[in-house]
């Protein structure tokens, strides 16, 4: 009866840290969640700008140039990417 009754005092001591734990981190969390859905609209605020720089010189360079001529600059650099981030940034293309 003894060694039973320690044993629940031990497991409700365990579980009481746990939670006071799991609360602990949660809140730790929070904190990091609300500096990840900042970095994110940051982040994605930065593509979009640069999506919309890639539209507009497109359709700007439209005026100037053919459609199939575009399109050929445009595969080209799709190509050309892998390559640059080899030279530039030192990572290696991956299949």
């Amino acid at each position: 009866g003894e060694e039973q009754s320690q044993s629940q005092q031990d497991h409700s001591r365990q579980n009481a840290e746990g939670v006071t734990t799991v609360a602990t981190n949660s809140h730790a969390n929070t904190l990091d969640e609300r500096e990840s859905v900042k970095l994110a609209w940051r982040y994605g605020a930065e593509l979009g700008l640069y999506m919309f720089l890639g539209y507009a010189f497109q359709a700007i360079g439209l005026e100037t140039t053919t459609a199939s001529r575009s399109g050929f600059l445009l595969y080209l650099n799709v190509k050309f990417v892998p390559f640059f981030s080899y030279f530039i940034f030192g990572k290696i293309i991956q299949r």
